[in-house]
């Protein structure tokens, strides 16, 4: 897998029952699925401090599926993210990139896969 857009058919080939018969299920709803009861909204959205154990409404999970966090976490629940290769993809502690089409996470990659 080249880029983190591959995350949701690489998802549906190593584990196809775990997000029903829909192979052409997108990220935003892979990450709903997994994450809609893990996580509440976060105090500041632009720090992506995201809370565990309070449900958050599909609204949100929704926005939140936009977090190169959640999809990085999405693909390290899978075992798919050692896959990724593309520099893209990476984080950047030094200078915090953002990633294509996701907020910056400020997070070094390391500690997404925790």
């Amino acid at each position: 897998m080249e880029h983190w857009y591959d995350i949701p058919f690489m998802a549906t080939v190593l584990d196809p029952n775990r997000f029903g018969l829909n192979f052409l299920s997108p990220l935003q709803d892979m990450v709903y699925i997994e994450f809609s009861k893990s996580y509440k909204k976060p105090d500041d959205l632009l720090k992506s401090n995201w809370r565990l154990d309070v449900p958050l409404p599909l609204d949100k999970v929704m926005y939140a599926a936009l977090d190169c966090f959640f999809a990085y976490k999405l693909a390290a629940r899978l075992s798919i993210l050692k896959l990724i290769s593309s520099p893209h993809c990476k984080l950047k502690r030094e200078n915090r990139e953002s990633i294509a089409y996701c907020p910056a996470i400020y997070l070094p990659r390391e500690s997404v896969l925790q």
